[in-house]
């Protein structure tokens, strides 16, 4: 039973008069984020452009709708389509056991996502759970920024749990969902480590093509992942989520990635699993085509890893004898319109949320008390112009709740998830 303590959670009880803590100013939705880690602001400065027909501002949002739980936009970012043969057959066994047996035999294992899914960052964490107990220490990935000491006293890579976890340790990390997965990684004894090309070794003109630019940032990942992480732990097992290509085994024509750069340079055979073109979309129309026959023909109801006749990972051409293994996803009902994979979660407990009504969408965001209201939330939920209730999806612990609209935030109340 969740513990309501105050104001406007009490069903029945009048709203506090909101307390407005951080209240927009004459600035753009990016500074607003930056200074305030506010979300609306920029959201919807980003539909308002791609509905007057702005095509970067298009391609921004569907990743920018991860950050803010619209799974419907999010999962609508188009995807190149595959045709796969009737005569095909396709086998599958779960997900977590296949990764966690293959993992005995290395030493670091690499998950990518797509920047729009949210879900593979909750899958992330079932990994990260599934592997501690082999040893696997040190979760790396790609949203972490290193940051100077002068700007920023701590690093991600000192950061322990209880600590804040704040917006500017990562872009993709603002989505609660990441937040949530690095914090519990962190509970588990996780240490945080980044790999990221720094500033400092971007050296190519802004007219280098395409291919060298990318042969630059994987060239410094992979130094970065061997002198930073690698060599100053040699009895350290290692997950690290990076995005899309950077998981590729081998090189691609000119270019090669991340993960086929460590293999080269270091020897260790990383497990490699692709989940960045595997999922099912809020609209089953906006599906992935290998999603689609992932779906139809094996019908999972939970996350699989599927393979061809001959053993080789199911995936699209490009990764295709790149990567050890493909997950896919299952498509399930929502849960008090909240993902199914999110709202089913072991960890978690549904904690309802009463407000008074506003006249504009908002945010209803839960931010735990313990880290201060400068953080990435645990959890929030778009909640459209005139509904007083939604429903939130929280780790045992003390939170406050914070109403965020175009204009800033205001507290509306506490709540406490038991154990």
């Amino acid at each position: 039973m969740i513990s309501r303590r105050a104001f406007s959670l009490i069903s029945g009880a009048a709203a506090l008069a909101p307390t407005a803590l951080w209240a927009q100013e004459k600035m753009d939705g990016n500074a607003l984020n930056n200074s305030a880690n506010l979300y609306l602001p920029q959201y919807l400065e980003l539909i308002e452009k791609s509905e007057a027909g702005d095509q970067a501002a298009q391609s921004f949002l569907y990743q920018f709708a991860s950050l803010v739980g619209d799974e419907a936009r999010a999962t609508a970012s188009p995807q190149r389509q595959f045709t796969v043969p009737q005569e095909l057959v396709l086998t599958s066994e779960p997900a977590i056991n296949a990764i966690v047996e293959r993992a005995r035999d290395t030493r670091v294992v690499i998950l990518n996502e797509h920047h729009c899914i949210s879900r593979h960052r909750s899958f992330t964490l079932e990994v990260l759970r599934a592997l501690r107990p082999l040893g696997f220490d040190i979760f790396a990935a790609e949203t972490f920024i290193g940051k100077p000491r002068q700007h920023h006293p701590v690093l991600v890579e000192e950061l322990r749990h209880k600590m804040p976890f704040l917006p500017f340790y990562g872009y993709y990390s603002r989505d609660p969902v990441y937040a949530e997965t690095v914090r519990e990684a962190l509970e588990l004894g996780y240490r945080l480590a980044a790999y990221e090309q720094a500033e400092h070794q971007s050296l190519l003109p802004d007219s280098a093509s395409s291919v060298d630019q990318i042969n630059e940032r994987e060239e410094a990942q992979a130094r970065n992942f061997i002198d930073n992480i690698l060599t100053p732990h040699p009895d350290s097992k290692i997950i690290v989520l990076c995005g899309h290509s950077h998981i590729l085994e081998a090189p691609q024509g000119e270019r090669e990635w991340f993960a086929s750069r460590l293999k080269r340079y270091t020897g260790i055979d990383p497990l490699t699993v692709e989940q960045s073109l595997n999922w099912p979309a809020f609209d089953p129309a906006n599906d992935p085509s290998l999603t689609r026959t992932v779906l139809e023909r094996l019908k999972p109801d939970q996350p699989v890893c599927v393979f061809e006749p001959s053993g080789q990972a199911f995936t699209a051409e490009s990764y295709s004898g790149k990567v050890d293994l493909s997950v896919f996803h299952p498509r399930k009902p929502a849960v008090n319109n909240r993902p199914e994979w999110w709202a089913n979660d072991p960890k978690r407990r549904a904690a309802p949320v009463r407000f008074a009504a506003s006249s504009d969408i908002c945010l209803i965001q839960a931010v735990r008390s313990v880290e201060g209201m400068g953080v990435v939330p645990s959890d929030h939920a778009l909640v459209p112009a005139g509904d007083t209730s939604t429903t939130l999806y929280l780790r045992p612990g003390y939170y406050v709740i914070r109403r965020e609209t175009r204009n800033g935030w205001d507290i509306i109340g506490e709540l406490e998830v038991p154990e």
